[in-house]
């Protein structure tokens, strides 16, 4: 951008600045449209295809969400968090809620509307003060433009950030936990202030899932929940251009109703604005892993038979190492479970005298801590291998419907694994030729 041009447009800019200060009882809201005008016309100068736009937020919660959004060809490049003209960006910088925008959104802008600061990955990489507090707050003067390569010099760096493309689990888990986390804190702040749609699924999980569930604890398990549901539908996407959030829906079965009305209500009017922007942020990290990768990584570790339920283990680790410990959440080698499911299948045909094992019409099965309901998918194969074995793979369908929905029972306290096992139990009945209906599911 022409050096002139910018200093052109910083000294309209700070005239306005200068106008609501002296006209005092002014908020920080009031000098919005100023820096929103500034930014808009910044991109459109510096961009040789059209330029950002520039979203003002809703109007924030105690907790805070940042001021502004950056987007460009729909993509979230950054986010500006301002302060009054009067406020010292030393003492901000040192808040919780600067903290944790750091820890959270990869490319921010903090300023006064003087002062600049702009942080990558949580870290300061450019400062550029424009326009002097002294001038504004003492001789009463608009501000003279200063530093202008400075300035031009962190907005290109700025509007030229784009989302990286994770080719690994470990980055890609880094990458989600870091939005979930801050998906939760806004989940906290939107159910204090009693928002309607937010209020309304945490009641209904009480009703279907935990009566005893907490504000808290719902907006960690509904955070998780998002997220993992969002990754779990990218992973049958491999083309990132066929991933779509408002089509996740569409993948989870109809037997999981609540489910479904989650990640259904992202098309809708009434999901909160406050966090449609990280439920999009999380989506376009999604769009832009590099999926074909990450699924070699898994098959060099062996886990391509179930990367979306293994996958789990390595994101909370990152999301909540300790949530994962209390819980236990660990991944138990396939062969492994294939092992103990065979072994019991064998026990029950020689020492109980259960002939077909667990195709046995009157054998239960419960695991009371399923996680992935791995356990669960293996002995339902279990059961098919037995038929086709007996030469009954014909009666599969009557197997499912009269004794493996009625029989076997699992429990998961973990909201995010219980929606993963569904969708992974679901998708082997429907391999297996089954269609679930309407009301019916595992339980």
């Amino acid at each position: 951008m022409e050096k002139s041009k910018l200093e052109k447009a910083l000294k309209v800019y700070f005239r306005e600045i200068h106008a609501i200060y002296m006209g005092g009882s002014f908020r920080e809201e009031s000098f919005y449209p100023s820096l929103k005008g500034l930014m808009e016309e910044y991109s459109q100068l510096f961009s040789t295809d059209g330029g950002a736009g520039v979203l003002v937020q809703p109007k924030k919660t105690e907790a805070g969400i940042p001021d502004f959004l950056i987007r460009k060809d729909g993509d979230i490049i950054g986010y500006i968090e301002a302060k009054t003209p009067d406020t010292n960006l030393l003492d901000v910088e040192d808040s919780e809620q600067l903290k944790r925008y750091r820890a959270s959104l990869p490319n921010l802008i903090l300023t006064n509307f003087l002062e600049f600061r702009l942080y990558r990955e949580g870290d300061l990489i450019d400062q550029a003060e424009v326009g002097r507090q002294f001038t504004l707050k003492d001789l009463k003067h608009p501000p003279v433009p200063e530093k202008l390569d400075i300035f031009s010099e962190l907005l290109e760096k700025f509007f030229s950030f784009s989302t990286p493309e994770t080719k690994t689990s470990s980055d890609l888990s880094i990458e989600l936990a870091k939005r979930t986390r801050f998906l939760e804190h806004i989940l906290e702040e939107e159910l204090s202030r009693k928002n309607e749609e937010v209020t309304r699924f945490y009641h209904a999980f009480q009703e279907e899932l935990i009566d005893t569930l907490t504000e808290e604890r719902f907006a960690d398990l509904y955070a998780q929940t998002i997220t993992y549901g969002l990754f779990a539908a990218r992973m049958r996407v491999p083309a990132a251009d066929g991933f779509r959030k408002e089509l996740t829906w569409q993948s989870i079965p109809k037997s999981l109703s609540l489910l479904r009305e989650i990640f259904y209500s992202f098309t809708g009017p009434h999901f909160p604005e406050s966090l449609l922007w990280v439920v999009d942020d999380i989506s376009q990290v999604l769009e832009k892993a590099d999926i074909s990768s990450i699924l070699k990584e898994f098959r060099a570790t062996k886990w391509d038979e179930d990367p979306v339920i293994h996958f789990y283990e390595t994101f909370l680790t990152t999301y909540n190492p300790k949530e994962r410990q209390r819980l236990g959440v660990y991944y138990t080698p396939l062969p492994v479970v294939s092992y103990i499911v065979g072994s019991i299948h064998r026990l029950l045909k020689e020492r109980f005298g259960k002939p077909e094992g667990f195709a046995t019409r009157d054998v239960t099965l419960l695991d009371p801590a399923a996680g992935t309901l791995t356990f669960v998918v293996q002995a339902i194969k279990q059961v098919q291998k037995e038929l086709e074995e007996r030469t009954k793979a014909g009666l599969i369908k009557s197997y499912i419907q009269e004794h493996i929905l009625h029989h076997f029972h699992a429990f998961e306290i973990l909201v995010a694994p219980y929606t993963i096992g569904h969708f992974k139990v679901s998708m082997v009945l429907e391999e297996m030729g089954y269609k679930f209906k309407d009301n019916e599911r595992f339980q």
